[in-house]
């Protein structure tokens, strides 16, 4: 609680600043969320209403009231439509499943994995035995009371990032070296299932068959440990198995060899575990959480553009841009955050929708590009290009390739669109009348001075076609 409310004064001076948004979320990293690691990674998860609490203040910082992107879409990285803020769940749980890693670490002969290991083997099961187990409910995993919940939160968090496997997807092998005990695919009553009595002898799907079939109940009383209600189990046992019943016959379980891996399936890729960080894990849970931004399908369908192709547009539009500035309008601008009288209007912050200059409904197309004041601008823009810039080339850019010619045209444009909107803001809020002309000079004014910053500075733009375009306003 104590770091909660040094983050909040922290948050407080630095509202102060005028700081982009992504300015914003190097804060937010760096300064915020890195007090709560340490503590985070040796120490049970705090309780929801704790980590709900962090949220609402980290984006209260961001945002200032409301939300105006889903806090699921910000967490994803910016090729994604992200913009990489650090989602507290996530990563309190990728530091938690980081710990399997350093324990399994010199072959398991290490303080941690004997201590560990010597508390399971009270129930007659191994380390080794329980991380294949895929149960991701914490309620559910109960059958090893006198493990410390720390690390059963460690071998929850772990499992959550497994792919989820389904028994229709498997073939046979696999399905017989699935461990039978703490297995979501093995549901009974939509619980897990758990019998002490059998672990020590009856760990895996193979140990229900022999070579005739499916054990019956007097192989299997011979097996374990006692008689007590071995009727009611056994019966259990044989309604959660009954697909896999159907389809295994029995003779196969005598080739299997259950082996000790440290290799899973994380999502689609199998891959060992040694060596891997909590980055690893933290982008497992990203990836899971993610939630693609809602305008980008709204422009998929507008200019006809395949998924595949919005890595390299957020790639050039915003990690590309020379420009802080430029790069968070053009972050806005995907995402209709822009304050057009449209969203205004909607986000009850004006009395019309209509613009002031045109008596049209004015949503971001019409603020930036189609208004009477703004067209003299884009053909001069158009000419100097030599080719008719659209509202496509304004949202999107250039993204097929990539190289100097294309970052050039991406960063002018869109340096353009940010200042016809820059001087609408300021008009307005000065309450300053906007015509064509006191447009036209402002942005004049305003490319020369970036056309002199970029002349005089490393960028390796050229400064010819900059040149042009000012001279023609």
């Amino acid at each position: 609680v104590d770091k909660s409310e040094k983050m909040k004064k922290l948050f407080e001076t630095w509202k102060k600043r005028k700081l982009t948004i992504f300015g914003k979320t190097e804060i937010i990293n760096t300064l915020g969320i890195s007090k709560f690691l340490y503590v985070a990674s040796i120490l049970p998860l705090p309780n929801e209403n704790f980590i709900k609490g962090l949220n609402r203040t980290i984006f209260n910082f961001l945002w200032g009231t409301k939300d105006r992107i889903k806090r699921k879409t910000m967490i994803g990285k910016i090729e994604d439509g992200g913009i990489g803020i650090v989602d507290i769940l996530s990563k309190f749980c990728a530091l938690k499943a980081a710990w399997i890693p350093r324990i399994l670490k010199k072959d398991g002969h290490n303080l941690i994995y004997s201590h560990i290991d010597s508390i399971l083997k009270t129930y007659n099961v191994n380390l080794e035995y329980v991380l294949k187990m895929n149960c991701t409910d914490l309620k559910q995993f109960n059958a090893y009371p006198k493990l410390p919940i720390f690390y059963r939160e460690v071998l929850i968090y772990f499992n959550q990032c497994k792919k989820n496997s389904h028994l229709q997807d498997m073939n046979k092998n696999e399905i017989l070296q699935e461990p039978i005990w703490n297995n979501k695919l093995f549901l009974f009553k939509g619980q897990p299932i758990y019998f002490k009595n059998w672990v020590n002898n009856i760990k895996y799907v193979k140990d229900l068959f022999t070579e005739n079939g499916f054990k019956t109940i007097e192989e299997v009383s011979r097996e374990i440990c006692t008689n007590t209600n071995i009727l009611c189990e056994y019966k259990i046992i044989k309604t959660v198995f009954r697909y896999t019943r159907e389809i295994i016959a029995g003779q196969e379980s005598k080739f299997i060899n259950i082996k000790n891996k440290r290799y899973f399936n994380f999502h689609g890729k199998y891959c060992t575990i040694d060596n891997q960080t909590c980055k690893f894990f933290y982008e497992i849970f990203v990836k899971q959480s993610f939630v693609t931004p809602k305008h980008q399908r709204f422009y998929q369908l507008e200019f006809n553009i395949g998924k595949d192709m919005w890595k390299h547009i957020y790639h050039q539009k915003i990690k590309l841009a020379i420009d802080r500035n430029i790069a968070e309008f053009n972050y806005k601008l995907m995402h209709n955050l822009l304050s057009c009288r449209k969203n205004l209007f909607k986000w009850k912050k004006e009395p019309s929708e209509k613009c002031d200059i045109c008596a049209e409904t004015e949503d971001i197309r019409h603020l930036i590009f189609d208004c009477k004041n703004v067209s003299y601008i884009w053909n001069m823009a158009s000419l100097v290009c030599k080719f008719n810039i659209k509202w496509k080339h304004v949202v999107i850019g250039f993204y097929f390739e990539f190289n100097q010619n294309t970052n050039l045209l991406n960063n002018f444009i869109s340096f353009i669109a940010l200042k016809i909107y820059k001087y609408k803001m300021f008009c307005r809020i000065e309450n300053f009348q906007e015509t064509e002309v006191s447009l036209i000079n402002n942005v004049k004014k305003c490319t020369i001075f970036w056309y002199r910053t970029i002349k005089y500075s490393k960028h390796k733009l050229t400064t010819s076609l900059i040149e042009k375009f000012i001279n023609l306003l």
